[in-house]
């Protein structure tokens, strides 16, 4: 090392790399591959550092960076534009149910093919009322057993919020007043 100082090492080695920028560019360059597959097996070992320093430096500067990416997708609309349609031709299914799919796990621990194939069992039609699908602005609704977590059937919004509330109410009370009213009526 030239200089036994740190201040001045720091600055000969800050010229040094400015006089030298271009070759150590070139340089680079030519090892560009060897390099991009060196980052690419260190990143793979130590993943969790990898996590661990993505997270803090997002952490750190998440405004910064939300305000960049809003910036490039201002900038570059055109672009991300024809790159969402290019996905959205490419993955039709995925993207279209993605949510659903996801919802269909998260809550009832069913796939949208569970969901298709207890649909084509039900004819498309409420386990209840018998209308079908087309009759209803949204599809039909899972419905399960809160106790169990059990998947029973698919209804109507109306039907299963109907059943809703006549499991969480007292059964033996509804048939009493329903019992009353039809002796005042005969």
């Amino acid at each position: 090392m030239p200089h036994k100082d740190s201040l001045k090492a720091k600055e000969y080695f800050k010229q040094y790399n400015i006089l030298n920028f271009e070759k150590r560019k070139q340089q680079r360059l030519a090892r560009k591959d060897e390099i991009k597959k060196y980052m690419k097996k260190w990143r793979k070992e130590n993943k969790e550092h990898v996590i661990k320093y993505r997270k803090k430096l997002y952490s750190e500067n998440k405004e910064e960076i939300l305000k960049n990416l809003k910036l490039r997708r201002e900038n570059n609309l055109e672009k991300y534009l024809i790159r969402e349609n290019e996905y959205r031709m490419k993955n039709p299914i995925k993207v279209k149910h993605s949510k659903r799919a996801y919802n269909l796990k998260v809550t009832y621990n069913m796939t949208l093919e569970d969901y298709q194939r207890m649909f084509d069992t039900q004819k498309g039609k409420c386990a209840i009322c018998k209308k079908h699908q087309n009759e209803f602005k949204y599809p039909l609704h899972v419905d399960h057993d809160h106790n169990t977590g059990k998947v029973r059937g698919l209804l109507c919004g109306r039907c299963n919020a109907g059943l809703g509330y006549y499991e969480k109410s007292d059964i033996k009370e509804f048939d009493k007043y329903l019992n009353n009213h039809r002796k005042e009526l005969n």
